[in-house]
Formats: structure tokens, C-alpha cells, sequence
């Protein structure tokens, strides 16, 4: 039988036809990607850094599939940095790419340490004023607890008597911080306007005129955070702790029958020397110490 051309034509069309029919027959598309492990919260007491953001899920294969998930950002550690946000997924064949992990949170800053806290002025009464009109200023950090700190004088009162315990008292109620001016004053119930706090009563409270020392602690564990001793003989340590009455050696007194004089540290110095931290300067109840020595 003789096949004529045409017929052989249409032939060839057809298989054409059908091979490219088979060839859009859909693959399945590739599985997205796995999302990214969450990151570590950060560590430390007081300033832990952020955790880190896990990373973007891997891409999808053989085209098709959605991208991973980015990990979930770690949490961050007590006063940490935020943690850094996750690399985004790597888009597979046909996908689209994985959203980037969250940043991990910060964390919250927490009080600052009681052990800045210092004593920063004392004035004595050296115009025969009375003891109602004496008062002790302390300095530290705003925000600083100090509800619990006490302030305890001591004076030498003889060689048999070398520590003599004139008063115990609490510098503020329990709960206190330190104000935003990052001073604080107690004293008599006739001390400058500009005081804080009212220590006690006149029966007990009270500055030696002429040498002494000042402890502030905290009574709890004993702590001691500063000892400021001033003018002429000086008690010898405290019978119970803290023992140090002062540092090196005591600070010097405004003269006789001054009344706007006080015993003040110098600004930026720490407690390790009392007759080169302090010095006699204008009193500054409640504010900053003018720094200049008379």
C-alpha cells in the first residue's frame, strides 16, 4: 500500500504533539525549610548581653517549595543588649526566600550598687551652735537603696575609753533611693533648709567638736562602705564590725568660730586617704562640693 506524504506529515506532527504534552507533566516541589534553632538568652548579674537570633530555615530543593522560617531571637540576659535578628532562608529553586529570625529582647537594668555610696560632707558645729545644727551629707548613684544604710560616730574619749560610741542611727526610712541629685543629708532638727532627712532627736544625735569618726555600713552583714575620721586624736577600731574608724589619716576641721565652713571631699576622689580626700571647703548642704580647698 503507498502512504502519501501528507498522511506522513500529519504523523510526525502528532508525536510531536505528545512529547510535548509529556513534558509538562508538574514535579513535585521541594519541602521548605526547617526554621532556625532560637538563640541563647544572654548571662551575667547586672549587664548579660542579648542572645543571638537563630538563623533563617534552609531553602526548599528541586525548586517549588516555600523558604524556612527564620529562628526566633533569643531572649536577652538581666540588663542585656538586644540579641541581633536571624539570617533570612535561603530561597530554594522556585521559592520564595525565608523571613529573617525576631531580635532577641533586652534586659532590665537593675539598681546600682550601694558600694558607691560615700560620704561626701560633714559639718561640725565650730561656732558653738549646738549639735541640732550639724549635719553629714552622702553621695552616690541616683536610684542607689539606701534605706538601710546607718551612719555610726565614734570619738576617743580617753586611753582607758578609745572608742566611744556617741550615736547608731539609720540615714533615711526603709525603702529610700538616692534622689536624682545624687545627694543625700541628715542631721539635727535645726540644720539647713536644704537637708533631707532629720536623723534623730537632739538627745542623740550629735558631732565631737574637735575629732571624731563617721562609719557608714550597712548593719545587716556588717558591710562597711565609708570612714571618714576628722581633726585630732582619733578613736582607735570599733569594738564591733566594721572595725575601720578611717582611712589613712583623719581629715582636717574648719578653724574655730566658723559657721559656713565644712569638712567636704574632693570631687572625683575615693575612699582610701581621709586627709587627702577631704578638705576644708564652702559648705554645699545637699549639692555638689565646690571642690576648692580654703
Amino acid at each position: 500500500m503507498r502512504i502519501s506524504g501528507w498522511c506522513i506529515g500529519a504523523l510526525a506532527l502528532a508525536l510531536v504533539a505528545c512529547a510535548a504534552t509529556d513534558n509538562n507533566i508538574p514535579t513535585s516541589g521541594g519541602t521548605g525549610g526547617s526554621a532556625g534553632s532560637a538563640g541563647s538568652g544572654g548571662s551575667g548579674a547586672s549587664a548579660g548581653s542579648g542572645g543571638s537570633a537563630g538563623s533563617g530555615g534552609s531553602a526548599g530543593v528541586d525548586g517549588g517549595g516555600s523558604g524556612g522560617l527564620g529562628g526566633l531571637g533569643g531572649l536577652g540576659g538581666s540588663a542585656g543588649s538586644s540579641g541581633a535578628a536571624g539570617d533570612a532562608g535561603t530561597a530554594g529553586s522556585g521559592s520564595s526566600a525565608g523571613s529573617g529570625g525576631s531580635a532577641g529582647s533586652g534586659g532590665t537594668t537593675g539598681d546600682a550598687s550601694t558600694s558607691s555610696v560615700l560620704i561626701s560632707e560633714v559639718f561640725v558645729d565650730r561656732n558653738l551652735a549646738g549639735d541640732a545644727h550639724e549635719w553629714i551629707e552622702i553621695s552616690g548613684p541616683p536610684g542607689t537603696p539606701i534605706g538601710d544604710l546607718s551612719l555610726r560616730h565614734y570619738r576617743w574619749k580617753s586611753s582607758s575609753n578609745p572608742t566611744l560610741l556617741v550615736f547608731d542611727l539609720a540615714v533615711a526610712p526603709a525603702g529610700t533611693k538616692m534622689p536624682s541629685g545624687g545627694t543625700w543629708s541628715v542631721g539635727g532638727y535645726q540644720s539647713p533648709a536644704q537637708q533631707t532627712y532629720t536623723i534623730a532627736s537632739p538627745d542623740n544625735f550629735g558631732l565631737d567638736g574637735s575629732a571624731g569618726s563617721l562609719q557608714l555600713y550597712r548593719p545587716s552583714n556588717g558591710e562597711l562602705l565609708d570612714a571618714v575620721g576628722y581633726g585630732g586624736a582619733q578613736p582607735a577600731n570599733a569594738p564591733s564590725a566594721p572595725t575601720t574608724t578611717m582611712y589613712g589619716s583623719a581629715a582636717p576641721l574648719a578653724q574655730s568660730g566658723t559657721s559656713t565652713l565644712s569638712t567636704a571631699r574632693r570631687p572625683g576622689s575615693a575612699a582610701q586617704d581621709n586627709s587627702v580626700d577631704f578638705c576644708v571647703q564652702d559648705v554645699t548642704p545637699n549639692a555638689a562640693n565646690s571642690g576648692t580647698c580654703k
